[in-house]
């Protein structure tokens, strides 16, 4: 009886097609959740980044928005554009379920100062932490995003 190789291989070829087909949806799942969070949180769309949060980041959000003043309202009216975000890496922790998204923020509001107006930011960096819970990746913030450092150029 001969062993058709042929065959093994078809299934083989198969089998990365559809395989490479489910971890790329699930990139795409992943970068979209994050961009989508990062546009809205920094461009201070709070009730749009909550709905790319898990349901324990509420209070974050909630924190977040209960800062913004009269004077952060109007340097934001007056930007000539909003925030945009560039995904530079992912991190993942031993069991791929968790690790952080490492994103560039440009042309932001960054709130530091009690009593003052926001401040325009060029370009910053940030982790921010991610989760996958029912097959889908989603934010989990355990604290306001901080940057990691200052990009000056």
């Amino acid at each position: 009886m001969k062993f058709n190789y042929s065959f093994l291989v078809s299934i083989a070829i198969l089998s990365m097609i559809f395989g490479c087909g489910k971890l790329h949806t699930s990139d795409k799942q992943l970068n979209d959740e994050v961009n989508a969070f990062a546009t809205s949180y920094f461009n201070y769309d709070f009730h749009g980044a909550l709905s790319h949060c898990t349901p324990e980041s509420r209070k974050w959000i909630v924190y977040a928005a209960s800062n913004i003043h009269d004077a952060d309202i109007d340097v934001l009216r007056n930007a000539k554009e909003g925030a945009s975000v560039e995904i530079k890496d992912y991190v993942f922790d031993d069991n791929d379920s968790t690790g952080y998204a490492l994103v560039t923020v440009n042309n932001y509001m960054r709130m530091d100062t009690i009593g003052k107006a926001c401040q325009l930011i060029s370009k910053s960096d940030f982790r921010l932490p991610i989760v996958m819970r029912n097959n889908k990746w989603t934010i989990k913030m355990e604290g306001l995003p901080r940057s990691e450092k200052q990009n000056h150029d």
